[in-house]
């Protein structure tokens, strides 16, 4: 049983990617010491979280209240 596989097991949850959440688990100091492939560190999966999270946050107004042009400007 692989290291990936034994996490899901243990958190009880089955990740239908295995290739993401091999990805969000891997820093890009591991990555570059292995000379993995470019884009197969979590980087880019932390930059969409950040993005998304400051969407979220200027929608519940949280980030110090945002306009209302700001709040039209992202609503779904």
């Amino acid at each position: 049983m692989s290291k990936l596989q034994e996490l899901q097991n243990q958190i009880g949850y089955t990740f239908e990617k295995e290739g993401l959440l091999r990805q969000a688990l891997t820093h890009s100091s591991y990555a570059n010491e292995k000379h993995m492939k470019k884009h197969s560190d979590n980087e880019r999966l932390e930059f969409l979280g950040d993005a998304v999270l400051e969407i979220v946050s200027q929608l519940s107004g949280s980030a110090g209240g945002g306009s209302d042009k700001t709040s039209r400007k992202y609503r779904l």
